[in-house]
């Protein structure tokens, strides 16, 4: 996994969403305020660096099947994916 200074939380969960649990698991908003490094997130919420990296090679040593990667999928089907699952969501809400 290629750590820099200038890579953000947002860029890990866009290249790979399975990363978005583990930001999740130490409350990392990854969403809204993903333009954060890790350096700075885990300064500001007081997170183990190594232990949360760590994590996040682990996530990322596995392999994602290209079915269930929504960045290999064709649009159509990925706006179609998104729209029921927030329907889903909301109806739940």
């Amino acid at each position: 996994m290629e750590t820099t200074e200038k890579k953000t939380i947002g860029s890990y969960v866009a290249e790979n969403y399975k990363t978005a649990a583990v930001f999740d698991k130490y409350g990392i908003d990854f969403c809204c305020r993903g333009n954060r490094s890790l350096d700075e997130v885990c300064q500001q919420q007081t997170i183990d660096k190594q232990k949360l990296t760590t994590e996040l090679v682990e996530v990322l040593a596995e392999k994602v099947q290209e079915e269930n990667d929504p960045g290999s999928w064709p649009l159509d089907l990925l706006a179609d994916y998104i729209e029921k699952k927030h329907h889903r969501y909301v109806e739940k809400a």
